[in-house]
């Protein structure tokens, strides 16, 4: 088994400090001990790959259970509770602005003489940014189903990974 320290695992390292060039047997001795060093290194990290796999099967399955069965927390998210023990899953999205999409449903909005809503759903910076609320007041604005598509293509839901947390009370 593989000591669980760095100090364990590692000798005292030589000082590598000469007042002149070191000598052939010198180099050699260094060049034996950072191979052997090397090759312990390589050796832990193919056993934490080995543990590792088992490991993120292990919180995949968990995660699953946790959304199954798991009571709802907080937002996007849902908690499981033992005697002593909790899982918090939470399954996040991220929301991004498409400016190429912004820039054509704004185009669309001018041609449709409407161009003074546009500042209701977005705020220019170098960028558009979604304003709060602008979900609930597309759905009241009266435009055409063009301009409802177009809007809708102004930003990306990109799901991020499920965040596990397993922790004793």
């Amino acid at each position: 088994m593989l000591p669980m320290t760095a100090a364990a695992a590692v000798p005292a390292l030589p000082a590598l400090t000469w007042d002149r060039c070191p000598n052939p047997a010198q180099i050699d001795r260094l060049v034996l001990e950072f191979c052997e060093l090397e090759a312990k290194v390589d050796r832990a990290y193919a056993v934490a790959q080995q543990l590792d796999e088992p490991l993120e099967k292990f919180r995949e399955r968990l995660i699953l259970v946790a959304e199954e069965f798991g009571q709802p927390h907080a937002q996007k998210s849902k908690l499981l509770v033992g005697a002593a023990s909790e899982i918090v899953a939470t399954f996040g999205s991220m929301r991004t602005i498409d400016a190429a999409a912004v820039a054509q449903f704004r185009e669309a909005l001018q041609k449709a003489g409407r161009i003074r809503i546009l500042r209701q759903f977005f705020e220019e910076c170098t960028t558009w940014r979604l304003i709060d609320g602008a979900d609930g007041l597309i759905r009241r604005q009266q435009m055409s189903d063009h301009l409802q598509a177009l809007f809708s293509r102004c930003f990306v839901e990109k799901a991020k990974a499920p965040v596990l947390k397993v922790r004793l009370k």
